[in-house]
């Protein structure tokens, strides 16, 4: 047997905010939580992400340390990174 689907195809995160805010909005932490929930979800997902900025063969398995440190030094500063020694 299957289940009926509401004609209207929110999400449960958003029902229950909505019926939150209907009430007049959050009045407990567990409230207070699901709205946070709903207003900041990607936030703490953006924090997280990396982004590549530039993409350079520095060295590969028989290049020196040193090798590689130099080439990465001359890739970032090629690429506008100031580097302090």
């Amino acid at each position: 047997m299957k289940k009926k689907q509401s004609k209207n195809k929110k999400g449960i995160l958003e029902t229950m905010y909505d019926t939150i805010m209907r009430k007049g909005g959050p009045t407990g932490p567990i409230s207070q939580s699901l709205v946070d929930l709903w207003e900041k979800p990607l936030e703490d997902e953006q924090k997280d992400k990396k982004h590549l900025l530039f993409l350079e063969k520095i060295g590969d398995k028989n290049s020196s340390e040193d090798e590689i440190k130099q080439n990465l030094i001359k890739v970032l500063k090629k690429n506008g990174w100031k580097i302090k020694m």
